[in-house]
């Protein structure tokens, strides 16, 4: 049966001559980026890890990211990869959780990695101290760095064969810890079968195939680069130009010198590419598809981001890390027609519908919780019974999303079930609100939370990152723009100029920002 390993192996054999990674370090063919995910596979045996076992990954974006990842997927162990912004502390919670056997660090990471030992025994979870491998030479400065085994150093006098390992596509392949936009991230488990079935649903989305060159500006770790974009390039033999971390003006010179054909990005990293100064003079023309995700993008972004990249087609995912990621999907030409909207069809892979709380369907044009069923869906979270069986229910993955369907077909999520304002007994969806605001020219960035009120509850407060710092939009400027498709109840009664925090997929962290604002107003 095939699993992620396999896939590698036989691109490797159908396309020897096709390169498969590219970044400043290295260009890996497949046979070569295949012999070198054998060489760190043994390493990782020599070392106790089998089948079963969990490797927390803690790396930026680089070839050895990937070495590692099927490396890890030869042994039929668990690939578990961190956020590469995690502190010492939030590292020793993946470790502790996943009761991890390695803990492999990217050198760049060397002192959060060192960092998480110190902390391994501080939860209520015991754990024995996992076996600390590096991708490379570790400063020998840097506090802890004797701990790490140069990983790297030791594969390339290994063995570069195929393994064989019995590999089942029911079995784990990985545990993707969800983005904590609430309390602690849980472990959302894929095994092989939903893994390869999330990239090859992102094939048919997009039109991904054989000789793309794409551009990963995503930190990998996460769900949608690494099953909706490394999976499934490796699937069709295309070629992974890897850039360490995202940078707009790094981006747009990557598509140009390497004729790139199709990238992943959350909206904020377009917006950002095409301030860029002197974009213009950058040939872009090679960009085929963008593929994109987190949240919709504003009908006047929509039309610069297609001005800018003239050849491009773009599709929208909306999903969760639990999906696989997985749940709707726009194609272009919808997109054009109703750019704020969230999807139309379901991911190819599975089906969704939009519920309330007794699990009927709602509606068209009623607001229920958007549930879905696919092959890329988890199968649940790791060492949480209570929790899967609160958020996997009678085979439906209940994703706390709220939804609306008009009749035309076309959905639109309108809130987290938890982030939803009720001011005066009404409820108020934030990214209803973010929709309407967000088009003023004046609102580069723009969050929706609600603050504590004495007589309402809540209020709508709108934090807004300006286009011009200097000539801010004021309340009044920003309700009189809003009014034109917002209730007068819905409008923004405060306007706060801020940063808008997120996590590296681009999700608002509304508890951050909620906690913020009313620690504001507290103090006022």
């Amino acid at each position: 049966m095939a699993h992620l390993s396999t896939i590698l192996e036989r691109t490797a054999q159908r396309r020897p001559e096709a390169t498969a990674l590219i970044s400043d370090e290295l260009t890996l063919s497949y046979p070569q980026l295949n012999a070198a995910a054998n060489q760190f596979a043994r390493v990782l045996a020599d070392h106790g890890v089998g089948k079963g076992d969990r490797v927390v990954l803690n790396s930026i974006n680089s070839p050895y990211f990937v070495v590692a990842a099927y490396a890890v997927f030869k042994l039929g162990a668990v690939l578990s990869p961190a956020n590469p912004q995690s502190t010492g502390p939030e590292l020793a919670y993946f470790l502790r959780d996943s009761g991890a056997k390695a803990f492999v660090a990217h050198p760049a990471l060397a002192k959060p990695s060192a960092d998480a030992f110190e902390h391994l025994g501080e939860g209520e979870e015991t754990t024995e101290a996992p076996i600390a491998l590096s991708l490379g030479p570790v400063d020998p400065s840097t506090p802890g760095a004797d701990r790490f085994t140069d990983a790297l150093a030791l594969s390339a006098q290994a063995d570069d064969t195929n393994l064989g390992t019995a590999v089942e596509e029911s079995d784990n392949a990985l545990i993707l810890y969800t983005s904590g936009t609430t309390g602690n991230p849980k472990g959302a488990v894929l095994d092989h079968h939903a893994a390869i079935w999330a990239g090859v649903s992102l094939g048919l989305s997009t039109g991904l195939h054989e000789g793309e060159r794409v551009l990963m500006i995503a930190p990998m770790y996460h769900s949608a680069p690494l099953t909706n974009v490394l999976f499934p390039t490796i699937l069709a033999a295309g070629a992974i130009v890897i850039r360490p971390a995202f940078d707009p003006q790094d981006a747009l010179n990557a598509i140009e010198k390497h004729k790139c054909t199709f990238t992943f990005a959350v909206p904020t990293m377009l917006a950002l590419m095409l301030r860029v100064p002197g974009l213009e003079s950058i040939d872009v023309s090679s960009m085929q598809r963008i593929f994109y995700g987190a949240a919709p993008m504003p009908g006047s972004l929509v039309t610069r981001v297609i001005e800018a990249f003239p050849n491009a087609r773009l599709t929208q995912g909306t999903g969760l890390t639990e999906g696989g990621p997985g749940g709707a999907v726009l194609t272009h030409e919808e997109i054009l027609e109703r750019p704020w909207a969230s999807g139309r069809g379901a991911n190819p892979n599975g089906v969704y519908r939009i519920v309330d709380p007794e699990g009927n369907d709602v509606a068209e044009g009623e607001v229920g919780e958007m549930i879905l069923q696919s092959e890329s869906m988890m199968k649940g979270y790791w060492n949480k019974p209570e929790e899967t069986a609160k958020t996997i229910r009678d085979g439906w993955l209940h994703t706390g999303d709220l939804a609306k369907r008009e009749s035309d077909g076309f959905m639109t999520l309108v809130d987290r079930m938890k982030d939803m304002i009720i001011s005066g007994g009404k409820n108020i969806y934030s990214a209803e609100v973010e929709n309407a605001v967000s088009g003023h020219p004046g609102v580069l960035d723009v969050a929706v939370v609600g603050d504590l009120h004495e007589v309402y509850g809540e209020t709508v407060v709108a934090v807004i990152v300006p286009a011009d710092p200097e000539n801010p939009p004021m309340l009044e400027s920003i309700r009189e723009h809003a009014v034109q498709t917002l209730s007068k109840f819905k409008l923004p009664r405060k306007v706060l100029y801020r940063d808008i925090p997120r996590n590296p997929s681009g999700k608002i962290l509304k508890h951050r920002l909620r906690d913020a604002v009313r620690s504001e107003s507290a103090g006022e």
